[in-house]
């Protein structure tokens, strides 16, 4: 009787599971035909490590023209190509002419489970493995050099992640302030970050951001810089790092990241807590040198679907899903029901969201562009190869150095 029970319940579940995907994978119909003109780059970070992602250029592109970049970070156990399949934003790429590059993470050792990224503490998998952040500035010499005769504005490089990915994606932003003008997660918190003090070592600030209405309609004032020092050489090296804006979607029914955060837990976070969004945004918004409002602005309603802006001084917009799950809202893939672990909203599309919000954030970084990260520069990085870059230098003795004063911090 319990062999037949057990077998009729995993009868059930196969067929409900195999209707979900039918229905899931009808609607993404087309998706894994645009791949045919992605192309897989590698680079090379400080460390002598490589690594992959896959590069997706819109068909109609001018030449020479001079492209916005994201960085799209895929979830646990994903890939780039099904990352693709749940946000769609390659076909947003196609309309807006934008390119998009989604790096690979480290391999997961399970069978049929693809790859992850070491986020800071999550997740166990990968850790300790790859600095998946120190790469960055390597994959982006990479885009570029694969991206020519097209050329990426410097002042239009953009990440954002799903789960894993969007710890990834924040840890990313966090430690390369000067590269990213903004940054959006779905349904993962920033588990760690550089210390400022950190950062400020290899960046300087000299910008202000303005912000369009729409979901995020929040004012933001210039950044103040602190005193200069002495040198003649490192005047600018005491400024605070570039601001950061940050837009975050989270389902109140996550049981994965849960909204309300968690202790550490044997597994998936064994030695660090998971923040609460309410955490994760502070955080955030103290680091990138903004202060929270006593009331949140509302900027959105919409059904199920609540953002509001949550700080003066820098825009950080929170979009909550009152019925949603651990998902990528109003995505090709959002088939789930309202309530359960992947419950999915049609009350917002983030990918759409995202890419608003991603526009109303460029900003010009003149000590970017004196780091060679300007319009036309960005190819001139290389030394001999991808990834052997002063930059890139920089920030790893940077890391070496925060490691060993604050390892509890940095880790």
């Amino acid at each position: 009787m319990g062999k037949r029970l057990a077998y009729a319940l995993l009868t059930l579940g196969a067929t409900a599971a195999g209707q979900f995907c039918l229905r899931c994978l009808t609607q993404a119909q087309g998706t894994f035909a645009r791949f045919a003109r992605g192309t897989w780059i590698s680079a090379v970070d400080e460390s002598g490590i490589a690594h992959e992602a896959l590069l997706y250029v819109p068909r109609d592109v001018a030449p020479a023209a001079q492209l916005a970049l994201v960085f799209s970070y895929h979830a646990f156990g994903s890939t780039p190509e099904l990352h693709e399949m749940l946000s769609g934003v390659s076909k947003l790429a196609d309309r807006e002419g934008f390119a998009v590059l989604m790096p690979r993470g480290a391999k997961a050792p399970y069978p049929m489970v693809g790859f992850a990224f070491n986020a800071g503490g999550c997740c166990p998998t990968v850790q300790p493995g790859p600095d998946h952040s120190a790469a960055v500035p390597a994959l982006l010499a990479a885009a570029q050099a694969a991206l020519q005769p097209l050329v990426v504005d410097a002042d239009r490089i953009f990440v954002l992640g799903m789960s894993n990915g969007a710890m990834m994606a924040a840890r990313a932003a966090a430690s390369h302030p000067a590269l990213f003008a903004a940054a959006a997660t779905v349904s993962g918190v920033l588990l760690s970050a550089p210390p400022r003090a950190c950062q400020s070592a290899t960046t300087n600030n000299n910008n202000t951001h303005n912000n369009n209405t729409h979901t995020h309609n929040n004012s933001n004032s210039n950044n103040k810089d602190s005193n200069s020092n002495n040198s003649n050489n490192n005047k600018d090296n005491n400024k605070s790092p570039p601001q950061v804006p940050m837009l975050h979607f989270h389902g109140l029914h996550d049981p994965i990241v849960p909204h309300t955060g968690r202790g550490p837990r044997a597994g998936w976070f064994p030695h660090s807590k998971l923040p609460s969004v309410d955490e994760y945004v502070r955080d955030w918004v103290r680091e990138q040198g903004g202060e929270m409002l006593e009331s949140p602005l509302k900027s959105y309603a919409q059904g199920d679907v609540e953002c509001a802006g949550h700080a003066s001084g820098i825009n950080v917009t929170v979009c909550t899903v009152a019925s949603g799950g651990h998902t990528w809202q109003g995505g090709p893939l959002c088939c789930g029901k309202p309530g359960y672990v992947f419950g999915c909203s049609r009350h917002i599309d983030a990918t759409e969201e995202i890419w608003t919000f991603f526009q109303a954030q460029g900003k010009v970084r003149p000590h970017a562009l004196e780091q060679g990260f300007g319009h036309h520069m960005l190819a001139s990085l290389f030394e001999q190869e991808v990834g052997h870059m002063h930059l890139s230098k920089n920030l790893a003795t940077c890391w070496r150095a925060c490691l060993n004063k604050r390892s509890a911090t940095c880790i």
